[in-house]
This record gives C-alpha cells, sequence and structure tokens, in this order.
C-alpha cells in the first residue's frame, strides 16, 4: 500500500496496526497507542489514527490516536468525575502516588528518551 493510501485509510480507522517490531524502539514499545482514559487505553470513539512522523528521518514513527469531538468530550468528562477522589486523598498520599510514579519514569529513562528522541 502506498504511503499516501496508507495514511488515508489510518486517517479513516481502517488500518491495521503496524506489526512490525522496531529494532530503534524498547521491548514494550507499541506500533499504535490508544488514547489513555480513565486507567485504560481506550480506541478512538472517532477520527481513527495517523502516523507520528519523525523529524529526524521523516519517516512513520508509531500510529497514534486521531481524537475527534466526541473523544475529547469522554476524556474530559472521565478527568472532571476523577477530580473530586483526588482531591478526597490526603495531601502525603497523593505525594506518595506521584512520587511513585516520577520513580517509574526514572525506572525507565532509557524507554521514555529514546521514543522522545527518533
Amino acid at each position: 500500500m502506498a504511503t499516501n493510501q496508507r495514511r488515508q485509510a489510518t486517517q479513516r480507522g481502517s488500518h491495521a496496526a503496524p506489526s512490525h517490531r522496531d529494532p530503534e524502539f524498547p521491548r514494550g514499545v507499541k506500533a499504535r497507542y490508544e488514547n489513555f482514559i480513565g486507567g485504560k487505553w481506550v480506541a478512538p470513539v472517532d477520527g481513527g489514527y495517523f502516523e507520528n512522523i519523525s523529524p529526524v528521518t521523516g519517516k512513520p514513527v508509531r500510529e497514534i490516536v486521531r481524537s475527534q469531538a466526541a473523544g475529547i468530550e469522554l476524556a474530559l468528562d472521565t478527568a472532571h468525575k476523577a477530580k473530586d477522589a483526588w482531591g478526597d486523598i490526603a495531601p502525603a498520599k497523593r505525594a506518595e502516588i506521584l512520587n511513585k510514579i516520577a520513580g517509574r519514569m526514572e525506572e525507565n529513562l532509557k524507554v521514555l528518551a529514546s521514543v522522545k528522541t527518533i
């Protein structure tokens, strides 16, 4: 499939995620990502996917969601519902949670750096 045809199919959401394993990416980095909403990976409500192009190579890197209004509203509604529960957590516990997230980021620094610098 030609690049332009693949891009159009991807925008419509009908293109399957690339199945090849890119040796430049660390283990565990997927070829396609959905939106992370409410603690789960959620496929696009509408809008399909688009290729994220590397500014370094000009080649597609991964596919990400092209969110439209319905998907954005779902994310916003979910965030608004979570806001009160998060606010009810004691500040010390919230700090503990955020420090745990920071620790996971530090543990995966190589993965994060490689993904951000392609």
